[in-house]
């Protein structure tokens, strides 16, 4: 039921309709009973304390005319004068019968009786009430004759001066006074009490035991004493839960109160009628209401729900799905939107946003439904075309990435053999899927790829310098390694290695080569963990002088199983991967060290010269970085300079040349490595921010039987001194090299014919070998 509840809307909005209209109606039915009710029982007390006034004054008279018999046999003149034998004979010829017991009280309190008896009644309140001239009741008293209850009412006697003499007793049984009791008052109280100032109780309609029983009697005196003036009455008792409440009035000046007790629940009977039946019709309403709204919602989220169902088949795959609801409101638009939206997603699962190709998800599939077929599974061809820079342009320069994305897919279409589709598989490759290459000769399908890197070369300028990797495999000419798309990613990664636009036909021997760059990665890790690699420095010396002016510092690895690891076999590999930069931090950290340790010994402080790479260089905080680890070493930024490659920053020209001018401005000196083998003009070199160029060892190699060789040394070394740039020419082994690089106004140098790069301990500071 719950999860039927969690996934229907339409059960949903039932439910909550339903239980909204019950909220609603019972806060209106509790809050209407609850101020009717309290109108009730105003209302009620009100009439009820009317009644009670009413009833008090009929009793008041009932007892006046049980008094008045007395009052007229106490006012016969002389009747305190005559004996005892004359008042019998008056009193039985004019009222025998009306009392059940007549006597005669003097004025010291002795009543005398009918049957002689003569009793001192000095001691009761309403004799001695009677004696100073009221007339008084007394309480409910126990009839020693009868054992019935009866009261006595006396009547005080005068003499011809006012004076009170005696007074006269009449008892009267209360059967008779329970009987006109009962003729009057208000019927709806079922607890009506007469109760004397003393708190006895005279009459009950439930009787003594009850009032007894609920602990009444305490209340109620109190009640006499201190709230006989509340017209309304007062709510004095809790019995079983329930309130009640007492309403009063005096009966006279007899000292007899009348109480009305009357409950909450009694009054608020017709009122609990009403709201039962309110309740029991606002049941049956809500319940006609939740299924008239089921009904109405049902039809209404019926396209709702189709959609759902839709949408459903769509979030499994299912693109080809439509709405087809013929309307033009609201659910109709929803529905045209779906189908847009449907075929957007189609678009966006199989095609890709920027080219419009199909994508790896289409490749796929058409991959494999080739591979399984029998007429081509043993004919296919795969191409994969990687262009490195295709994500940098896309974070970095945006400006440009569309260009060149769009002029990348159309000269890549031209190059599509026939037949043949062309995907984009990731971020920066393409791929090619040939369905048959049976009649394809591998010389001229590599002439038509050469064709393609021709074309893109001639057409891309040097500020978007990037390199395109292709790798591709044909099953048939390997048929033991049958799944051709690694084979390709693998031919592509193999043709990354030469660091220029390459093509690379794949073949299992590649597989070893790849497998061992793999493996040096893993090495080249733990080798920055374990901390095996280490600096060497080189130095770079004044050719005039023979002093050195500062180093090199090279990096080492002593592999703990192959021993001595040159940098040109695992600088290469760490390039590929993030590698390089952990490298590159790790020979700043070593060098600033070295720097820190020496200042405190006190000991000749030189410039370092750092080799960092392209992925380093293109880092958005590597300034930032860099001036962390000057201040955590407290190295002059004059002692650090950065030596980068022409292909360094050829990578990312713009990004690069802000960067290079970031480190001039705090301090750090600019080399240029290996200048002359690359794109050595004034076009570009004019743009670098330089301090120092290091003339490339191939042009030092040749000068002793090259003249030309000599000549462009020559012009190397004069255009750097028209641009202010000092010279450092690199891998001088002779003496003859040296000369003639002096003489040339070369001023510095540096190769084994001075030092072989040595620890920082077996470094010279001053040669004499020219």
């Amino acid at each position: 039921m719950f999860e039927k509840f969690n996934k229907s809307l339409r059960v949903r909005i039932t439910f909550l309709s339903f239980v909204s209209i019950i909220v609603i109606q019972l806060i209106f039915i509790f809050g209407t009973y609850t101020i009717y009710g309290r109108y009730v029982i105003k209302n009620s007390l009100d009439t009820l304390s009317i009644t009670t006034n009413e009833t008090a004054i009929f009793l008041e008279r009932i007892i006046a005319s049980y008094m008045k018999p007395l009052n007229n046999i106490s006012n016969i003149p002389h009747l305190n004068t005559m004996d005892w034998e004359e008042q019998q004979v008056l009193i039985d010829t004019n009222y025998n019968g009306f009392y059940d017991e007549i006597a005669m009280v003097d004025i010291d309190g002795q009543a005398k009786y009918y049957d002689g008896t003569v009793l001192d009644l000095s001691d009761r309140k309403y004799i001695k009430k009677a004696l100073m001239g009221q007339s008084a009741i007394s309480e409910m008293l126990i009839s020693r004759k009868t054992g019935e209850s009866v009261i006595v009412a006396a009547v005080p006697i005068f003499d011809l001066h006012d004076e009170t003499v005696g007074a006269i007793l009449g008892r009267i049984e209360m059967v008779s006074l329970f009987e006109d009791i009962k003729t009057t008052g208000y019927m709806q109280s079922p607890q009506r009490f007469i109760v004397s100032s003393g708190g006895s109780v005279i009459y009950s309609e439930v009787g003594d035991h009850w009032f007894k029983d609920n602990n009444f009697e305490d209340e109620l005196r109190d009640f006499v004493h201190i709230e006989s003036q509340n017209d309304n009455g007062v709510k004095i008792k809790k019995y079983e839960g329930e309130n009640y409440y007492v309403l009063y009035s005096q009966i006279g000046d007899y000292q007899w109160g009348l109480y009305n007790v009357i409950s909450e629940y009694s009054i608020l009977k017709p009122v609990r009628n009403l709201l039962y039946l309110s309740l029991i019709c606002s049941l049956i309403f809500s319940l006609f209401i939740m299924l008239f709204t089921y009904m109405v919602i049902r039809k209404a989220s019926k396209p709702i729900h189709e959609l759902d169902q839709l949408m459903l088949r769509g979030s499994e795959g299912d693109f080809s799905v439509r709405a087809k609801f013929n309307r033009q409101d609201e659910i109709g638009r929803l529905g045209n939107s779906f189908n847009v939206l449907m075929d957007r997603i189609k678009s966006l699962t199989y095609f890709d946003v920027e080219t419009s190709l199909p994508n790896a998800i289409v490749f796929e599939e058409d991959y494999h439904v080739l591979i399984s077929t029998e007429k081509s599974k043993d004919k296919l061809g795969l191409v994969m075309i990687e262009v490195d820079e295709l994500i940098n342009t896309r974070n970095k320069r945006f400006d440009i990435h569309a260009t060149i994305v769009e002029n990348v897919v159309k000269r890549l279409k031209r190059f599509v053999p026939a037949n043949s589709v062309l995907y984009k598989y990731t971020d920066n490759a393409f791929a090619i899927l040939i369905p048959d290459t049976t009649n394809m000769i591998t010389q001229v399908f590599e002439d038509k790829i050469s064709g393609f890197l021709n074309d893109f070369e001639e057409k891309k300028s040097i500020d978007n310098h990037f390199i395109v990797n292709i790798g591709y495999s044909f099953i048939r000419d390997n048929p033991s390694y049958i799944d051709l798309i690694n084979a390709a990613i693998a031919a592509t990664k193999y043709a990354k290695k030469d660091h220029h636009s390459s093509i690379k036909r794949f073949t299992e021997a590649m597989l070893d080569e790849l497998n061992y760059d793999a493996e040096m990665k893993l090495s080249i890790a733990n080798a920055l963990t374990e901390k095996q690699f280490y600096l060497l420095y080189q130095p770079i010396v004044a050719l005039g002088s023979q002093k050195v002016v500062k180093t090199e510092a090279l990096i080492r690895w002593s592999h703990p199983d192959k021993g001595q690891i040159m940098p040109d076999e695992f600088i290469p590999i760490a390039e590929t991967t993030a590698l390089i930069i952990d490298i590159d931090y790790f020979v700043i950290e070593e060098a600033c060290q070295l720097l820190k340790s020496r200042q405190l010994a006190n000991l000749r402080l030189f410039p370092i010269s750092i080799n960092i790479t392209a992925k380093t260089l293109e880092q958005v905080d590597f300034v930032s970085k860099l001036e962390s680890i000057l201040r955590k070493y407290q190295v002059n930024p004059s002692h650090i300079e950065i030596e980068i490659t022409e292909r360094v920053v050829m990578s990312n020209f713009n990004m690069n040349i802000e960067t290079l001018l970031n480190l001039r401005k705090i301090g750090i000196k600019i080399s240029l490595d290996d200048f002359g083998i690359g794109y050595s003009s004034l076009s570009y070199l004019s743009k670098i921010p330089l301090d120092y160029v290091k003339i490339d060892k191939s042009f030092i190699e040749a000068i002793t039987d090259n003249k030309m060789a000599e000549q462009v040394i020559k012009s190397m070394i004069q255009m750097c001194d028209n641009m202010s740039l000092s010279v450092v020419a690199e891998g001088i082994e002779t003496t003859k090299e040296a000369m003639f690089l002096l003489e040339n106004m070369c001023l510095y140098g540096q190769g084994y014919l001075f030092s072989k790069p040595l620890s920082i301990e077996d470094l010279k500071f001053e040669y004499d070998v020219l």
